[in-house]
This record gives structure tokens, sequence and C-alpha cells, in this order.
């Protein structure tokens, strides 16, 4: 297979502490297979094994780093500017992919010209299967798709934004409303799980935060009344 056939992949986890699972997510990407790969990890000075395992497997990882920085977000957007993929796909260190998502992004990218890919979530419950979940870019006017099964092209985030800092747990979903709302970007929703997804992780940890940033990023973009809005905002503060 020649490399120059396949649209170069950008993967990006971010790490802090995350020895638990670590090891797991990083095999969900190497052992894709994938003939043009890029896979980037941004740690955030990690204390526990976290960095014993990146070493393990540095062979397969073609930059990492372990610096401070300023939270989820503000690592994710280290990863973007080093990357070269023509798509970039984000999978924190609780989450894994999908054996063949990689080459199923290669099939759509042959036959259309999507910029934004996406599909069905598997969500866990520590190691049970508790349910699927997917939706069309449609439902953003609700709420977030499911963020570790997209594959942005990397020119949308310039052409578009970066994820903005000022959100410490819904820019993702700020980022795709933007996308959708204001830019018209191309999304193409698989009905194919594409990743795994554990409660565990940091967005279901401070589901309360998020709950009052999507309150926010809706209201901004005019999705729901100032009423609802300030209704919303009274509720989640008790």
């Amino acid at each position: 297979m020649m490399e120059n056939k396949y649209p170069k992949i950008s993967i990006i986890t971010v790490t802090f502490n995350s020895e638990k699972y670590l090891e797991q997510t990083i095999l969900s990407v190497i052992d894709q297979n994938y003939p043009n790969l890029e896979y980037i990890i941004i740690d955030g000075n990690s204390t526990d094994n976290t960095l014993n395992i990146i070493k393990k497997y540095e062979k397969s990882i073609t930059y990492w780093i372990s610096e401070n920085d300023e939270g989820i977000y503000d690592a994710i957007n280290k990863g973007i500017l080093i990357s070269t993929g023509d798509f970039i796909g984000i999978i924190n260190s609780d989450d894994w992919y999908e054996e063949n998502s990689f080459n199923l992004l290669h099939q759509i990218s042959i036959n259309e010209n999507p910029e934004i890919i996406h599909g069905v979530l598997r969500l866990w419950d520590k190691d049970k299967k508790i349910g699927l979940q997917g939706y069309t870019s449609n439902f953003l006017k609700n709420g977030m798709i499911s963020h570790p099964t997209c594959f942005i092209k990397r020119s949308v985030y310039f052409n578009v934004s970066l994820y903005d800092t000022r959100y410490k747990i819904a820019a993702d979903y700020d980022f795709m409303l933007k996308c959708y709302m204001t830019n018209k970007i191309n999304f193409n929703y698989q009905e194919n799980v594409l990743a795994n997804f554990r409660l565990s992780g940091m967005s279901n940890r401070h589901s309360k935060l998020r709950r009052k940033e999507t309150n926010q990023i809706l209201f901004n973009y005019n999705l729901i009344s100032k009423k609802q809005y300030l209704l919303n905002k009274l509720k989640l503060n008790f």
C-alpha cells in the first residue's frame, strides 16, 4: 500500500496521571495498522506511571511532551498546532478507538469530501457496556455529538478556530457549534461504532460544570432564550 493514497491522520491524546487506562488508548491507535499515521501525546507533567507507559511505546509515537498546561483544551490546541495530518482525531486517555476506524475514514475520504467525520460511540461503565450514542450534526442545536468519534480536517481548525480555553469542559461543544452555525462545514455521520468512552472520564466527573458551560454556549448562539438561559442557570446553581 502506498502511503500517499491514504489521508494522513494525526491522533492527539492528552494525559495527566493517566496510568490506569493509557496503555489501552495507545494500543487502540497504533494497532490500527494504518499506513499514514501521526500520533501525538501531550502530557501535563504527570507524577504517576504515565510517562513510563508513553516511553514504552515511544517508537510508535511521533511526538510527545510533558509540561504544565492551562487545562485539557490548551493541551489539545498544542497538539493541533504541532500536527501535520489531513485529519485530526482526539482520543482521551480513558477512551479507545474501535478496530478499523482509521480505514473507515480512508474509505469515506475516497468517495466523498468530508470535513468532519463522526459516528457512534460505545459507552462503558468500568468494564461493562451500557449503550451506544450517535447523533447527526442536527443534534448540535440541543447538545454535543460524540467528540471521541470525530475526525476533523486540520484546515477546519485554522479556518474556524482552535478550542476556546475559556471553557474548561465544553470547549468541544462550542467549537462544533461554531462549525455548524457560522461556517458551512461538511459533517459526515457514519452509523458505525468508531470509539469507546468510559464514564469515569473528566467530562463525566465534572458534569455539572459541563451543563453550566453548555447552557452558556446555547445562549451565546441564540439557541435558547434569555429567560430559558436564566432559568437553567438558576437550577444549576442549586
